[in-house]
């Protein structure tokens, strides 16, 4: 790889880095890039690629984080003598923001879960010719 001094500069300095920590504190892959001296696209693909594990790992512990800011935001409006409808709608888009990074980050956890609904056709087809059955001997 002697013809690739910025991608053996940027493994090193990830290597060399507390990653998981980074990431976990909010971390930006953009600050990170900034920092090295690189594309945010070159290193995007370079973390998903080798440092997947730990980029899952510090999403995960920074979507734990997000939901814990949202118990700090929701609990400090009550503080606040004078609070006006600014401050709540202000405070709801942070909590709104956070919960949709939370469930970006870990959506086995933060995710809102769907309803899974099955419908067979032939149960619903073989249950309205049996109305239409008694109907007809009425």
């Amino acid at each position: 790889m002697p013809g690739r001094p910025l991608k053996r500069r940027v493994e090193s300095a990830v290597k060399t880095m507390e990653l998981v920590d980074y990431i976990a504190k909010g971390g930006t892959v953009k600050g990170l890039a900034e920092e090295l001296g690189c594309s945010r696209s070159f290193l995007s693909r370079m973390l998903n690629s080798q440092f997947a594990a730990e980029m899952d790992e510090g999403r995960r512990l920074h979507a734990d984080a997000l939901a814990e800011e949202c118990l700090t935001i929701v609990d400090g409006l009550p503080e606040h003598e004078d609070l006006t409808s600014a401050q709540v709608q202000r405070a709801k888009e942070r909590v709104s923001v956070r919960k949709w990074m939370a469930s970006m980050n870990n959506p086995d956890r933060f995710a809102p879960k769907k309803d899974n609904v099955t419908i067979n056709i032939n149960e619903l087809h073989l249950g309205a010719m049996k109305k239409m059955k008694t109907i007809e001997h009425e």
